[in-house]
Order: C-alpha cells, then sequence, then structure tokens
C-alpha cells in the first residue's frame, strides 16, 4: 500500500511538472522561430530604406515615380499571386517554403543591387516580392502549429514588439 501510494505521487509530481518541461521545449522553439524572424524582416526593411536612396541618386528626377510603380507592382504581385503560390506550394513543408522564401529575397535584393536598369529592378521587385508571399506562406503555418491556442495572442503581441524593435535597429 505504502509503495502504490510512493508510486502514484511521483507520478502526481511528474504531471504536474510537464507543462513546465513543454514550455520549456516550446519556447526554445519559439526563440529560435523568432531570431529567424529577425533575421529574415532584414532584407524587407534595408529595400525598404536602400532602394528609394538608389533611384533618387541614379534616376534623378524618375527615380521617386519608379519607386510608385515598383511599390505598385509589389502589391499587385501579393494580390494577383498569393492564391497561386498557396495552391502550387502545398504539397511543401513549412521550411521548405521559407528557405524558398528567403533564396528569393537574396536574388530580389540581386537584382536591385546590379545598377539602376529599369527592367532588371521590375524583375528584382517580382521576385522578391514572390520570396516576401513565399516566406509568409512557410512562417505562419509554422508559427500557428508550434503555439497553443490559448499562447497565440501573447506570443504574437511579443513577436511584434521584438520585431519592431529590431526593425528599427536595421
Amino acid at each position: 500500500e505504502k509503495l502504490r501510494r510512493k508510486k502514484k505521487n511521483r507520478q502526481r509530481a511528474i504531471r504536474r511538472s510537464l507543462p513546465f518541461f513543454i514550455a520549456m521545449g516550446m519556447l526554445t522553439v519559439l526563440v529560435w522561430m523568432l531570431l529567424i524572424g529577425c533575421v529574415a524582416s532584414m532584407p524587407n526593411n534595408l529595400v525598404g530604406i536602400l532602394l528609394p536612396l538608389q533611384l533618387k541618386d541614379g534616376l534623378a528626377d524618375f527615380g521617386a515615380t519608379l519607386y510608385g510603380y515598383l511599390n505598385s507592382l509589389n502589391g499587385l504581385v501579393v494580390i494577383v499571386f498569393t492564391p497561386i503560390l498557396t495552391v502550387l506550394l502545398r504539397k511543401l513543408t513549412e521550411i521548405p517554403k521559407c528557405v524558398i522564401g528567403l533564396l528569393l529575397f537574396v536574388a530580389g535584393i540581386a537584382l536591385f543591387s546590379a545598377g539602376n536598369v529599369v527592367p532588371l529592378l521590375f524583375i528584382g521587385m517580382f521576385v522578391f516580392t514572390v520570396g516576401e508571399v513565399v516566406t509568409v506562406l512557410g512562417s505562419n503555418p509554422y508559427a500557428s502549429r508550434r503555439i497553443p491556442a490559448s499562447h497565440r495572442g501573447r506570443i504574437g503581441g511579443m513577436a511584434s514588439v521584438v520585431l519592431s524593435v529590431f526593425s528599427s535597429l536595421t
């Protein structure tokens, strides 16, 4: 009887500490996800700051107008290609989508850095925006599958603050 009680108490102690271990494991994944998200947001921050400067210096009077056209293309690509990419990439898991998206980010930035050749800037914006969409298609489901519904609001708010602070530092 005494041995049975000890065993039952030990099982209760393990059950009580289980949420802590689950939370610690989840916390590690979320911290890594947040750090990777900060690094992944850098290209977007840099394009928003450096591209207008590049266009102003290289194309003088036409630079601001071209920047407006490029941002219009960005919005159009997001609206038109999000459903198409969602269907095309539905068989991939989240991590490959994020990797593909980040590679497209880099390819878009490489095209921007090729100079102020207008067709290359439009191709670069298209590639960059497709990368942005693919990254979101991978990162949001990754987070929602790993964060319990009861904590999504709190963790989402915390992630938003951390990403905002990080983007102000880059």
